[in-house]
């Protein structure tokens, strides 16, 4: 016998095989394929009756539309196999020198396409309402069809997996769980689109790709993997390694998986794009805390004195999308705990701590208690001006304290008192209030640095137990001009000695630096970039590696700092090294020591100050100078 006779023979044979599986199909489930038929003729009656005119179904009609296509689908994929499974004659079937992929091709080709004829001459007989109906923005008709296919796939496999009412369940289990799995991939890019794009800017063809191209392949795959669980099941489970079509379905999956995630890693911004953005904090270990407004109508507005406004408190991570912590009126400047465990905030001016881990809220201090301290020592409040200016609090290095900033005007004149997270005030530190525009706190020197406001760029030293000042100006040469504002955060580098002043102005941000030894003022960093947000605060992560602004678009964007980059570039010799210092300071001001923590402290430093030191110790330390 010739090659090309063999190869007829071949295709004849797979073509008479073919048709005798489809007469038997056809024949053996003749009722089940008969059942939409009463239901058709009474809609063609019906639109015969009424010429010119479509059956409109409304939201009640299209959900039985649904439904009863579920069914029939979930009906037509179980007949395959189901009674072969039931009757024992399915190891007979999958015996015969048939290919199975003929085997299961013949019926699920004959199963689905009856159900597809159905489902057209019953579609062109009524008129849906798909626009009532609670569906995802772009889900049309294609996708009902594609759920349709996909329940069939899987009713299909169903029929092998299990028997009798089980089945129902598996459908539903199998389903569920492959809807979740498309879901999760789809929700991951289309979250990283919306992560570097506000849905009025995205590009057209990325819109396309996300809304229809990548659903209609996932729908695809969810369609094709239960078929291929059908082969893998009549071939007595096969171990995978052995089973090429499993392997490659398999592979599919996790290449998707893969890829999305890659993606994620490089593509996602600093933040997620957020225009209602008002403060908020970084800390390496713990994450980005940002407050911002739930109302988007505030991406542009100024909340006013007396607006009750609803906030929320969101935690994230670089790269990631940020989850809600907390949602309350008036939240403002949120910080983050030295140790990274805790979130200091005000809500209206009530200053509250969340412990990040167990999200417990404590109240510390409310202004507007009838038995508060505060009453007592402070003075009468001036008028405010119609602009809100929320009190804010700044933390210790023993995540147990915090000083409290409580406005008197909109010019920053302030009074200034300190709080223990569990005991509660502790005192008054001004004698008389002062101009604040920001605060650094360096708790185990007790000493306060308070940055002036806009207008004055000072800085004074207090010492928080003597309450000695001193004031520092900045000399005109350096000196920004009055439209810069102190935006913060402003903070100390314990490495080089020196507190940090941020400022901004339009699209230029400028990082000062105030030598606390020398007491000189110079201008380390100048950025500009025209789509800077004015008036926002930027977040300066604790190691003073790099800065994250928000941009006018509502996203933000990450710049590393002059200090990272001397650190990787003239500083690499002094990684991983021991050093001894030996420290000749002189210093101008007043100690005055009260320590309300347990710790132990072993300082091995040659000081020259010329210093008052008045130790006044409530607990138990063991200084060694």
């Amino acid at each position: 016998m010739q090659p090309s006779q063999s190869k007829n023979t071949i295709v004849s044979s797979f073509i008479h095989s073919g048709l005798v599986l489809f007469y038997n199909e056809l024949k053996r489930n003749l009722i089940p394929f008969l059942l939409p038929l009463p239901a058709f003729v009474i809609l063609l009656i019906v639109n015969l009756l009424s010429p010119g005119s479509k059956i409109i179904a409304g939201t009640n009609g299209t959900w039985a539309y649904i439904s009863i296509g579920i069914l029939l689908a979930m009906t037509y994929g179980l007949q395959c196999f189901s009674q072969d499974a039931d009757k024992k004659t399915l190891d007979f079937i999958i015996t015969r020198p048939i290919s199975l992929y003929l085997i299961i091709l013949v019926k699920y080709l004959t199963s689905i396409g009856i159900f597809l004829i159905w489902s057209f001459l019953i579609r062109n007989q009524i008129q849906l309402n798909l626009s009532e109906l609670p569906l995802p923005n772009g889900m049309g008709e294609e996708w009902i069809l594609l759920t349709f296919l996909t329940i069939h796939a899987i009713s299909l496999f169903s029929g092998l997996l299990v028997k009798g009412l089980e089945r129902f369940f598996a459908i539903i289990i199998l389903t569920g769980s492959m809807t979740y799995l498309c879901y999760q991939f789809w929700v991951k890019l289309f979250d990283l689109l919306m992560a570097n794009y506000f849905w009025y800017d995205i590009p057209p063809y990325q819109m396309n790709f996300v809304i229809k191209v990548f659903p209609i392949f996932l729908a695809l795959l969810a369609l094709i993997t239960p078929l291929v669980a059908t082969l893998w099941q009549l071939k007595n489970r096969i171990p995978l390694q052995h089973f090429t079509a499993g392997k490659t379905i398999i592979g599919i999956w996790l290449s998707i998986y893969l890829l999305i995630l890659m993606a994620q890693y490089l593509f996602s911004p600093p933040l997620w794009p957020d225009g209602t953005f008002k403060s908020g904090d970084w800390h390496d270990q713990a994450g980005i805390v940002t407050a911002s407004t739930v109302d988007p109508s505030y991406e542009d507005r100024i909340v006013l004195y007396n607006e009750q406004v609803k906030f929320k408190l969101n935690l994230t991570q670089l790269g990631q999308k940020p989850k809600v912590l907390y949602q309350g009126y008036n939240l403002y400047h949120p910080s983050i705990s030295p140790n990274g465990k805790m979130i200091a905030f005000t809500e209206d001016n009530i200053l509250k701590v969340m412990n990040i881990k167990t999200k417990e809220v404590i109240e510390i201090y409310n202004p507007k208690s009838k038995n508060n301290l505060i009453d007592s020592i402070t003075t009468k409040q001036p008028q405010r001006s119609i602009l809100y200016k929320p009190n804010f609090a700044i933390w210790g290095e023993d995540s147990k304290h915090l000083i409290y900033v409580d406005f008197l005007n909109d010019n920053g004149l302030s009074n200034l008192y300190l709080f223990h997270t569990q005991k509660g005030l502790l005192k008054k530190i001004n004698k008389e209030p002062l101009t604040v525009g920001d605060l650094v706190w360096d708790s185990c020197e007790n000493a306060l640095y308070i940055i002036g406001n806009d207008h004055d760029n000072a800085i004074t030293y207090l010492n928080t137990n003597s309450l000695k000042q001193k004031t520092y100006p900045m000399p005109s040469k350096i000196r920004p001009s009055t439209i810069f504002s102190l935006t913060g955060p402003c903070v100390i580098d314990h490495r080089t000695e020196k507190i940090l002043l941020v400022m901004k102005y339009l699209d230029t941000i400028r990082i000062y630096s105030f030598d606390i030894h020398n007491k000189e003022f110079d201008l380390v960093e100048q950025y500009v970039d025209e789509r800077i947000k004015p008036n926002i605060p930027i977040l300066l992560n604790n190691n003073l590696t790099a800065f994250i602004f928000p941009r006018l678009d509502g996203s933000f964007q990450y710049k590393a700092t002059k200090f990272y980059i001397d650190k990787n570039h003239t500083h690499d010799h002094d990684n991983d090294h021991d050093h001894d210092h030996d420290h000749d300071h002189d210093h101008d001001h007043d100690h005055d020591h009260d320590h309300d923590h347990d710790h132990d402290h072993d300082h091995d430093h040659d000081h020259d100050h010329d210093h008052d030191h008045d130790h006044d110790h409530d607990h138990d330390h063991d200084h060694d100078h």
